[in-house]
């Protein structure tokens, strides 16, 4: 994984950028399962079943990975002096 900058310039580190790349995912996930739901039913219907069965799950996963992620900045700052979050 290569370091990106963000942009203040600062080098985003694998770790964080890991956890962005997983929640990044998991919004992709979302956004599948909604269109497969969207197949079965219509859309105001798949948007009732995603609101009402899966972001119940999906919302805390997404704040674990924000908690790392934020964790991860974090430890980079006061590590690397706020040259690498």
């Amino acid at each position: 994984m290569t370091h990106n900058k963000n942009e203040n310039g600062m080098t985003v580190s694998p770790q964080t950028q890991g956890f962005i790349d997983c929640i990044t995912s998991l919004y992709k996930h979302r956004d599948m399962v909604f269109d497969a739901l969207a197949v079965m039913y219509h859309k105001e219907t798949a948007y009732n079943e995603l609101d009402k069965i899966y972001d119940p799950v999906f919302r805390p996963m997404i704040e674990v990975l924000q908690k790392f992620m934020v964790e991860s900045i974090m430890f980079n700052i006061i590590e690397y002096e706020s040259t690498e979050i």
